[in-house]
C-alpha cells in the first residue's frame, strides 16, 4: 500500500495517497483511511510518505494546520532517533548537487553545510 500511496503521489492523488498510508502511520480510525493496522512492518516508510503527502500539500490546511508544519510531525515519526541507513549517502548526493550543477543555490549550500556530518530531514524539509 506504500508503494501504491508513492505512485499515487506521483501523479498527483494526494488525497489518495493520504488514505493509503494513514492507516499503517496514525493509531486511530479514520473517516478517510479506516481502521489503523496496528504493529505494521512498513510504519516508518508510511510515516515517511506521510511527510511528503503534506508537503504536497503545502500552504493548504488539514486536520493540524497547514501542510507544511503537519509534515515536520510526520518526519519525527518517520525517524524517531533522527537517523536512517540512507542518510550518509544522501548528504553526499544532496551536497554533490548542490554545488556540482545550475540547480545549485546558495542557500541550499548553506542548508547542507549547517547539517555538518549528518543529514536532517527537518532541515530539509524547512529549505524545500
Amino acid at each position: 500500500e506504500v508503494g501504491a500511496a508513492v505512485l499515487c503521489l506521483m501523479l498527483g492523488g494526494v488525497d489518495e495517497a493520504h488514505n493509503l498510508v494513514t492507516p499503517h502511520s496514525w493509531a486511530s480510525p479514520t473517516p478517510f483511511g479506516g481502521p489503523p493496522k496496528f504493529g505494521s512492518p512498513v510504519k516508518q516508510e508510511a510515516a515517511y510518505a506521510h511527510a511528503v503527502v503534506h508537503r504536497m500539500e503545502g500552504f493548504n490546511p488539514g486536520e493540524f494546520g497547514d501542510g507544511w508544519n503537519n509534515s515536520g510531525y510526520w518526519l519525527s515519526n518517520a525517524f524517531p532517533t533522527g537517523s536512517h541507513a540512507i542518510f550518509p549517502k544522501l548528504l553526499e548526493e544532496a551536497r554533490g548537487f548542490a554545488v556540482g550543477t545550475d540547480h545549485g543555490s546558495r542557500e541550499a549550500q548553506a542548508a547542507l553545510r549547517g547539517m555538518g556530518t549528518q543529514w536532517s530531514p527537518h532541515r530539509f524539509n524547512q529549505l524545500c
